[in-house]
This record gives C-alpha cells, sequence and structure tokens, in this order.
C-alpha cells in the first residue's frame, strides 16, 4: 500500500494504548481559539473601546487608534507586551482598517444634540405636517482647489503625482435638503452674506409651489441678519426659520461632503472653468425643477 514505517508504527502504538478508539481519525491542527495571545472576552474589551473611546481616554498620547495605540491599550488593559506585528493581525481579524476621520467640533455637546432631536425636531415635524410644509437643512460649504482628498493607483512606495495649479481660488456652495432627500443649491464666487441668503430663502419658497418652507439653519451671523429677519417676518406665512447652535450639531444634513466637491478643483481646474461648472450646475437646477 506504500504506507510508511513510521506511519505504521504510530498506528500499532495508538491501538496498544487506546484499542479501536485509537485508529479513529483526528481532526489535524489547532482547535478554534487555541494559540492565541488575547482571550476572547478579552478580545470583546478591546474591540468595544476601539468603537466607543479615543486613545486620550485610556491616557495615551494618540489622537487616533492605531497599531502602537492599540498595543499601548493591551499592555495598559492585560499587562500583556504584544508584537507589532501580531496587533495589526489582531485588527486585520476584526476587519478594522485605517480610515480619514470625519471631523466634528471639540465644543459637541452629544447629549444636547440627543435633546434636541427628541424634543424640538419633533415639534418641528408635527408643525410641518400640519400646515403641509417641507422641512429643509440649509448650510454652506466652501470649494476650494487644495483639497488633495484624491486616490489614484501607483507601485508601492512611489506615490502617484497630481498636477495643479499654484492660484488660491474658490466657490462657496448654500445648499438645502429636505427631509425626503430633495436637494436645492446655489453656487457663489463669494462668501455667503445676508444678502446671498435672503436670495436663497426667496428662490427656496419659489420652488417649493405653494408649499411652506421649514428652514433649519446653523448660527452664521449672515443667518441672523436684520433683512432677512425682516423677510422672513415678512412672510411668515410662507417660511419658517429655526436655528441650531453651531457646537451642538454634529454633520449637518444640508452640508454636501466636501472632499467630494474639491476633487475636481484640485485636479487643476481654472477659475474660467469651474465658473463654466457652476453655469451647468445652475441649468441641471432649472430643468430638474421642471
Amino acid at each position: 500500500m506504500g504506507l510508511n514505517t513510521t506511519t505504521v508504527f504510530g498506528w500499532a502504538q495508538r491501538y496498544g494504548a487506546e484499542g479501536d478508539a485509537g485508529l479513529v481519525s483526528r481532526k489535524r491542527g489547532h482547535t478554534y481559539l487555541s494559540g492565541r495571545t488575547l482571550t476572547l472576552p478579552q478580545e470583546w474589551v478591546l474591540r468595544t473601546v476601539l468603537t466607543s473611546q479615543a486613545p486620550s481616554t485610556r491616557g495615551l498620547p494618540f489622537a487616533l487608534w492605531n497599531r502602537r495605540a492599540v498595543h499601548g491599550l493591551i499592555e495598559v488593559e492585560f499587562g500583556i507586551d504584544m508584537p507589532i506585528r501580531t496587533v495589526g493581525e489582531y485588527l486585520k481579524r476584526w476587519g478594522y482598517t485605517p480610515q480619514r476621520p470625519t471631523r466634528c467640533a471639540l465644543e459637541q455637546k452629544p447629549w444636547d444634540v440627543q435633546r434636541w432631536m427628541q424634543e424640538v425636531y419633533p415639534l418641528i415635524a408635527s408643525k410641518a405636517k400640519q400646515e403641509d410644509g417641507i422641512i429643509y437643512w440649509a448650510d454652506e460649504t466652501a470649494v476650494v482647489q487644495d483639497g488633495h482628498w484624491v486616490r489614484g493607483y501607483a507601485p508601492a512606495g512611489h506615490a502617484p503625482g497630481l498636477a495643479a495649479t499654484s492660484q488660491r481660488f474658490g466657490l462657496t456652495m448654500v445648499s438645502a435638503i429636505s427631509s425626503k432627500g430633495l436637494v436645492r443649491f446655489e453656487l457663489l464666487e463669494a462668501a455667503a452674506t445676508a444678502q446671498t441668503t435672503l436670495g436663497f430663502m426667496q428662490r427656496l419658497v419659489q420652488d417649493s409651489q405653494g408649499h411652506k418652507v421649514f428652514l433649519i439653519l446653523d448660527n452664521l451671523r449672515a443667518h441672523h441678519a436684520k433683512d432677512v429677519a425682516a423677510w422672513v417676518q415678512a412672510h411668515q406665512h410662507e417660511i419658517e426659520v429655526f436655528y441650531l447652535d453651531a457646537r451642538r450639531t454634529a454633520e449637518q444634513p444640508g452640508r454636501v461632503p466636501q472632499p467630494g466637491l474639491q476633487d475636481p478643483v484640485a485636479q487643476g481646474r481654472s477659475l474660467q472653468n469651474i465658473r463654466r461648472t457652476a453655469g451647468e450646475g445652475h441649468r441641471l437646477h432649472a430643468v430638474l425643477r421642471q
């Protein structure tokens, strides 16, 4: 049969020690969860900390979780000096990958945000429903040419080059999104002012086709301008404005993610091309309104 002598002697020894049971085939390799440095409860503790706390809350000198921060956490929590490569294997096994962080205000008050969403917003939604209105969340965002957020494939160790103009320019986009996902936007060549805010409100009311607008804004100074307040007061039957504390909001729904807007600008387009793009956006907006 071509069997190895060592294999035959092994069978004989197992039969002599265990009888027929010794000849039953056995599963090879390590059993599940054996041979690991951390126990399963320890892994769950780490995963909970990584998804709910920052390194600074554990006394670690890191802003975000990386392999060295996790290494320090393991050493502090369990007294285990784990090799940095093994730390990476654990993170890979858990499905954790390095990612760009989302920005949030340091002064943010999560409990106030939760209270506003549970107590104030339902009142706005109820009133909008009674008056057959549309709730819009509005905000402004800058579109600049120096936002290098794009990515491209290249050989390891050789970063791809990106040609871009050295001239600085940008646009401002004012946008509003309804609770049902309807988007209205406007591109400006300067910063938002009281007059641009007033103009956007007027066009938003016109686009609403007779439905009252319930507009939620942050506390930008232009939003509280006297001209804006006077116009809103004179058109209470068409629009109501509600203000949010910027420190209490995470990411306003009306703010369109800026990196995606920056990509075309970062590729070196001239201001003339960007203006042409803005014009195309306005024409698209007019078509969508029809």
